[in-house]
């Protein structure tokens, strides 16, 4: 991808304008990407339930559809970026996820009930695979390459590396914020529009979203450009790499890894085999097998992105306290302890007490994801590398989201459920463990903040 990384200045030496309006255009397609995504990522499985109420089996094979997609085809997208370069690919990008938003919710509401034998919900499980795909591209593209772009962190100064931290909160704040409206957004809707209504609405929106994409990329690509120019005599011409190049530089990038950043990846990537979280079988569970109200959901929603804005603000200076390492440790036992905590409510019938830990484990989680954020960033010794890098992780991510949500489909029922929130709980003392060994087993000579 033909990005060029540039260094910079502080505003005193007239670097400060092109680096404020290009941070604009970044977080303006970030957000742009992230309504879409946050509204869908709520809807969709409330939809589900309110039509399947005995069964989270509808939600999980969605869900099953979108990881699979991520994990069969995340590395191939990222070879294409590179091949054919970013800017033209995005358009492709947005092309294939709005057509698979779009198809998607029309075959879901054609569905109508009674999912699983309509040939008619299997395909729009594909449209949302495909949705699915694109989404994840995009995220990357534009709120972490584009980042590592926009800063110069190529493992350099101390005061890029701050910078790095907090242009990372601001887009996670960003999408939390985007996050916390969302159940308004779409309780109202709902409730105005009928569920048919909303679903065709929140499509539309969509698609109006990309428009706001396309330009803020637009902009924010020529930005970089411009400034590139003024440094250089003449721009450098767009690196072009072979096909498969995405898949051999993440093996590449992974096999330069020091221990404490791939045990922190690998932590990163166990964290999305569970469903103690806020995700769509959760949240069908909660509501359709224990009959939840909706409004405690809401709530509960509200809460969990709450926390994690609230971690923007907290994590980089957490970052600046305790270097990544020390920042890594803590953010993980907080989610870990908050976890088992809210199971051992679960067990003696707390379902106030089990949200609640719930929402306080976000914190934790939203800290440690943009501690391991920082961490590849940084590791990646160029744009493609690090675009590689994070293909890989998407690639892996959706592998245990996969298998979380294949055995959800599986133990969907009220009996069987509490087996995937033990095995979530036991998961997550792997994860620990694993992040854990690799800050124990620092790479020979390596130093750490």
């Amino acid at each position: 991808m033909a990005i060029k990384p540039v260094q910079l200045r502080s505003p005193s030496s007239g670097g400060g304008d092109w680096e404020l309006a290009a941070s604009r255009y970044m977080m303006g397609a970030h957000v742009c990407q992230c309504v879409g995504d946050r509204i869908w990522g709520l809807f969709l499985p409330l939809y589900l339930a309110e039509l399947s109420p005995d069964s989270v089996a509808p939600v999980a094979v969605i869900e099953v559809a979108r990881h699979l997609a991520g994990m069969l085809f995340s590395t191939s997208v990222a070879d294409a970026c590179e091949r054919r370069g970013a800017r033209t690919v995005l358009w492709l990008l947005l092309l294939c996820e709005n057509a698979g938003v779009l198809l998607g919710a029309f075959c879901s509401t054609a569905a109508g009930g009674a999912f699983l034998s309509k040939p008619v919900f299997w395909l729009s499980a594909a449209c949302f695979g495909v949705d699915a795909v694109c989404s994840d591209a995009l995220r990357t593209l534009v709120g972490k390459v584009s980042v590592r772009a926009l800063t110069g962190a190529v493992g350099g100064s101390k005061q890029a590396k701050g910078l790095l931290a907090t242009t990372n909160a601001a887009l996670v704040r960003l999408d939390m914020v985007v996050a916390l409206a969302t159940p308004v957004v779409v309780g109202a809707c709902a409730s105005k529009l009928g569920n048919v209504g909303a679903a065709k609405a929140f499509a539309l929106l969509h698609v109006l979203g990309c428009f706001g994409v396309l330009g803020c990329a637009a902009r924010f690509h020529a930005t970089l450009d411009d400034h590139g120019k003024k440094l250089d005599d003449k721009p450098a011409a767009p690196a072009r790499t072979p096909s498969g190049s995405a898949i051999l530089g993440a093996k590449e990038t992974l096999k330069r890894l020091s221990p404490f950043a791939r045990g922190t990846m690998d932590c990163y990537c166990l964290l999305y085999f569970t469903v103690l979280s806020p995700h769509g079988v959760t949240i069908a569970w909660l509501r359709g097998v224990r009959r939840m109200d909706a409004t405690l959901i809401g709530a509960f929603q509200t809460a969990a992105q709450a926390a994690g804005l609230a971690a923007t603000y907290a994590t980089p200076k957490l970052i600046a306290a305790l270097g990544l390492p020390g920042a890594a440790r803590g953010s993980n036992a907080l989610q870990l302890g908050a976890n088992a905590l809210g199971v051992a409510a679960l067990v003696s019938g707390r379902s106030a007490v089990f949200l609640g830990s719930l929402v306080v484990s976000r914190l934790g989680l939203w800290a440690f994801d943009l501690v391991e954020r920082e961490v590849l960033q940084t590791a990646a010794s160029g744009d493609d590398a690090c675009l590689a890098l994070f293909a890989e992780q998407n690639k892996r991510t959706s592998a245990a989201s996969l298998l979380m949500f294949g055995a959800s489909a599986v133990f969907s029922g009220a009996a069987t459920f509490p087996y995937l929130i033990a095995a979530s709980l036991a998961n997550l003392f792997v994860a620990s463990f694993l992040l854990n060994r690799g800050i124990a087993a620092p790479a020979k000579g390596e130093k750490r903040d």
